[in-house]
């Protein structure tokens, strides 16, 4: 390092003071170095929460079969007795009168027009046309259950008696 005297007016104490120069090196990158860390430590903590979430996963699932079970067990002994609630739902998939006969099967008409439910009666008598004697006779019935639109009943009507 470098030092200099300057003076400058006034007095002496004042006039002189000292500069000085350094320089400053920055490191080059291959010159920096990181210090070793061991990741053991860490790789140690994600195994154990690892292997906690898939514990809790295996209980989980197994707590989910035995309560299943369980259910199914408490639904077969209320089966027996029945209370009203459980009548209701039991009539809904069982034949009356017979409470272990086999569930039923219903025939749920399905309308041949789609979107039929939302359609204006305008937007339906043109479809109506395309349609066989049994499909007409299956959109009859929906409407006469619902919406009982005079226009569109009385199309299905002319062209059934055309059929």
């Amino acid at each position: 390092m470098d030092s200099h005297e300057m003076t400058m007016q006034g007095t002496e104490a004042e006039a002189t003071g000292r500069v000085v120069e350094f320089e400053l090196r920055l490191p080059r990158r291959q010159e920096i170095t990181l210090p070793r860390v061991s990741a053991e430590p860490l790789r140690h903590a994600a195994e154990e929460v690892i292997l906690t979430g898939i514990g809790l996963t295996v209980l989980a699932g197994r707590a989910l079969v035995q309560t299943a079970r369980a259910a199914r067990r408490a639904g077969e002994e209320a089966a027996e007795h029945p209370g009203p609630v459980a009548r209701a739902l039991l009539g809904l998939v069982r034949k009356t009168g017979d409470p272990a006969a086999t569930p039923i099967s219903r025939n749920i008409p399905v309308l041949p027009i789609a979107g039929y439910s939302v359609l204006a009666a305008d937007e339906i008598l043109p479809r109506l046309e395309r349609l066989s004697p049994e499909q007409l006779a299956a959109v009859r019935d929906y409407e006469q259950a619902h919406l009982r639109r005079a226009p569109v009943l009385e199309a299905i009507a002319a062209r059934l008696a055309a059929a």
